[in-house]
């Protein structure tokens, strides 16, 4: 495999060499607590050593970021590769719930150009799921069997399929918002001291911090449907010059 050259093939091969390794430790796989207090497996070693092997080759002009060896780097290092190529590389994508035997993890890979993200690749073993990017577009597989080869891997073409937030919806919150209890993206909305107001087409959501007698850092996200609210436009319901957006409904607490 090239270290300098996206190509979805080889990405795609070193994906599932990524997914059996997970596998192969998954039902037996001991775990320990890192400095930082989060977890780590065997198998987060062994597959990044793997992709250590593939992508850690600076003298080609390719750097590797990993999670487990990152602090393995100098400064010098660091600044190299945030002007280069880099291979931005997390092993087991969800350890917690990897090492606790739940379903939800897998291998992440980004490729970072001059410090930004161009392309990525995840592979979810136990959904049997891949998604590979490659110029602009993604290409998705489902039912794949890691232990088969590339050829059988039948990728397509996602295409989005944006759907409006309803009372049955899903909100995802990143370990981010989490812990801090903010949500925002570059061209946020409304702030109200207690969240931001952003939103999705056609809806929005609320992300109210609040105490929950858990201690001095202890909260609690309060997720509120918004409805038809824009950022920088009146919601539907608000009076002339309205401060605060019209709450449609109180939505249930969702900490991922």
């Amino acid at each position: 495999m090239n270290p300098t050259a996206w190509r979805v093939n080889d990405m795609l091969e070193l994906m599932l060499e990524c997914g059996r390794i997970g596998l192969h430790h998954f039902e037996n796989s001991e775990w320990w607590l890192k400095p930082d207090q989060t977890l780590v497996t065997p198998a987060d070693g062994e597959i990044e050593t793997l992709l250590d092997r593939q992508f850690n080759h600076p003298e080609q002009g390719s750097w590797m970021l990993g999670e487990e060896t990152v602090g393995d780097h100098d400064e010098a290092y660091i600044q190299a590769m945030l002007k280069g190529r880099a291979w931005v590389v997390d092993p087991i994508d969800g350890t917690a719930p990897y090492a606790h035997k739940l379903a939800y993890w897998g291998t992440s890979i980004g490729l970072m150009e001059n410090g930004v993200l161009t392309e990525g690749a995840i592979i979810l073993p136990q959904q049997g799921e891949i998604f590979i990017s490659n110029h602009g577009q993604v290409f998705f597989a489902e039912k794949i069997d890691v232990y088969g080869s590339v050829d059988q891997v039948d990728l397509c073409l996602l295409a989005p399929h944006p759907r409006p937030l309803n009372d049955g919806s899903m909100i995802a919150l990143s370990q981010l918002v989490a812990k801090t209890g903010r949500f925002q993206r570059r061209d946020a909305g409304k702030q109200d001291g207690r969240g931001v107001v952003d939103g999705w087409i056609d809806d929005a959501v609320v992300i109210e911090r609040r105490r929950a007698g858990m201690g001095q850092d202890g909260f609690r996200l309060g997720i509120r449907h918004v409805g038809a609210f824009r950022a920088g436009a009146r919601p539907r319901g608000a009076g002339a010059g309205s401060a605060q957006p019209f709450v449609v409904q109180e939505r249930a607490v969702l900490l991922v």
